[in-house]
């Protein structure tokens, strides 16, 4: 059933708007729309006034404290770092979400002009893509108040992922080959589970370069808040490495060297080398445990195409964590340097 007509009455009863509505964006978690309200619903390049999502409550258990999460964290960096984030759009009835009769719970953001990256970053942009999410990080250090509720128990600890791996497993082993291929390409990573464990700090917990907003070379603006959350500050910066340094489906050492620099520079946090380069690997491994767990729950988390889609991309980010840690010497030359 089409989402559509839920999208179009969440948008009337909960923001008093009428408009044209079009799927926006490849993510694989919230449903997502562009909102092209009265005289922008004409012509095929007038760019979209908003953004309408609905949060996917099967990832996102509690809707309501995320709301309330990315609320504080949106009103902190409009007074921190103005333009960082979209502007939140309140509800005619002044809350920053709606939620419908069946209890989803939508929120509209201001739409950003500008382009989302989807194919491989020049290292001038890689360089500002790193630079923005550092400085993220470094604007969400004082927010005020209690901590953040972690509205995912576990997100981006890769010893609770291969807990939960090795708990499917004890229940039913797949006969699947490229199963056992992925498994046999986590067992030389899983040491990493000792590493980075230790909170630093408020990060965006979801540092893909589709998350950012450029104009020409320059990263201009930070989306998706859902899992600004207490973690490692590395944590981000490996997200974007394993996300954005890749040229021609292959690891780029150059793209990583540009992230490094535009890291320590936009960071007022105490950024190591060691960490620099372990980070891209222990994501890559993590995104690897995670797609593979849920290929063999049955694609309850990410969303697939097609039966097998998990499984491939698990594949995939094993492959990149092992052509990374063939690589680990020269990146941390590189990152070394940059942090001089």
């Amino acid at each position: 059933m089409s989402v559509l007509p839920v999208a179009h009455s969440a948008l009337s009863e909960g923001w008093s708007i009428a408009g044209r509505l079009a799927p926006l964006g490849a993510g694989l978690i919230n449903d997502t729309f562009a909102v092209y309200e009265g005289a922008d619903t004409q012509g095929p390049d007038k760019p979209p006034r908003w953004v309408l999502q609905r949060i996917n409550q099967d990832v996102f258990a509690d809707p309501v404290t995320l709301m309330d999460n990315v609320s504080r964290a949106v009103r902190h960096l409009a007074a921190r770092a103005p333009s960082l984030v979209p502007e939140l759009r309140a509800t005619r009835d002044a809350r920053d979400y709606f939620m419908d009769p069946g209890d989803s719970v939508w929120r509209l953001w201001a739409h950003v002009s500008g382009e989302i990256a989807t194919e491989a970053l020049s290292e001038a942009r890689a360089r500002s893509a790193a630079a923005i999410f550092a400085r993220f990080q470094s604007a969400m250090a004082d927010l005020p108040g209690e901590r953040l509720a972690e509205v995912i128990p576990g997100f981006m600890r890769l010893p609770d992922y291969l807990q939960a791996l090795d708990r499917l497993l004890e229940r039913a082993r797949s006969t699947e080959p490229e199963v056992s291929q992925a498994l046999q390409q986590i067992y030389p990573h899983r040491w990493l589970a000792k590493e980075l464990q230790v909170a630093t700090g408020y990060i965006h917990g979801d540092c893909k370069v589709n998350n950012l907003v450029f104009r020409g070379d320059e990263a201009c603006c930070v989306l998706d808040l859902d899992t600004v959350m207490y973690g490692h500050w590395a944590w981000d910066f490996g997200d974007l490495v394993r996300s954005g340094a890749n040229a021609r489906g292959r690891f780029s050492p150059a793209l990583f060297e540009a992230m490094a620099q535009g890291f320590a520079a936009g960071s007022s946090l105490s950024v190591d080398a060691a960490s620099l380069v372990l980070a891209p690997r222990y994501v890559a491994v993590m995104l690897g445990v995670r797609f593979l767990t849920d290929h063999l729950a049955g694609d309850v988390y990410f969303r697939v195409s097609r039966r097998g889609e998990n499984l491939q991309r698990s594949l995939e980010q094993l492959a990149l964590a092992t052509e990374m840690a063939s690589l680990e010497d020269r990146m941390g030359q590189m990152a070394d340097a940059a942090l001089r």
